[in-house]
């Protein structure tokens, strides 16, 4: 769910930052690269750190701060805010693959990790592009038109991100990080996925 609802958001984010910057190229450059250097220090240090012994606290927060450091690149208008949000965005970003990484490899038995790893690479390809392939349509039939002047979520929301070009997906962008806060954080209220480094056992 997290690796569909991460694509959701991806899938419209350079097309909100140049609707809403008046399609400026530099300005998405320097967002993207701004979220490759926070990407490349977040890989870094946890290259040369051991990291928690609780290594679903860092996965599932890890998600909830990539959310939540995204939310400006809906919210905001200045290119200096996207510029640190994207950076702090991707800093956060390298948690999830490597602590998720980390707990699958520490308690499959290495004689079925390829057959494991490959139902949970099929699984994720399965849901990831559907987070896709719905956005865009999200984006240009249901809340591009609700946020022109005069649309059914105009009068509810104009006052945070506006009207017209690139209002919608910003409150799509927004609603969607908001959703991926709440699905990571949610993950503790499952005692399974909570505790699931104490409940399954580390292979020999």
């Amino acid at each position: 769910m997290s690796g569909f609802i991460s694509n959701a958001v991806i899938a419209i984010a350079s097309a909100t930052i140049l609707a809403r910057s008046g399609n400026d190229a530099p300005t998405l450059a320097s967002v993207t690269t701004a979220m490759g250097v926070g990407g490349s220090i977040g890989a870094i240090l946890l290259s040369i750190s051991s990291g928690p012994k609780r290594r679903i606290h860092c996965l599932l927060l890890g998600d909830a701060l990539t959310n939540l450091c995204r939310l400006p690149l809906g919210l905001a208008l200045s290119p200096a805010i996207w510029v640190a949000a994207g950076s702090f965005s991707g800093f956060f970003m390298p948690w999830l693959g490597v602590f998720n990484q980390g707990i699958w490899l520490s308690k499959v038995e290495p004689e079925v990790q390829g057959r494991v790893f490959a139902s949970r690479y099929l699984i994720a390809q399965i849901a990831s592009p559907l987070g896709i392939a719905i956005s865009g349509p999200l984006a240009d039939y249901v809340f591009e038109p609700a946020m022109q002047t005069g649309g059914f979520l105009a009068g509810i929301f104009s006052g945070i991100f506006g009207t017209g070009n690139g209002a919608g997906m910003a409150l799509q962008f927004t609603l969607f990080s908001c959703c991926g806060i709440l699905i990571s954080l949610g993950g503790y209220a499952f005692k399974q996925l909570r505790d699931v480094e104490i409940l399954l056992p580390d292979h020999e």
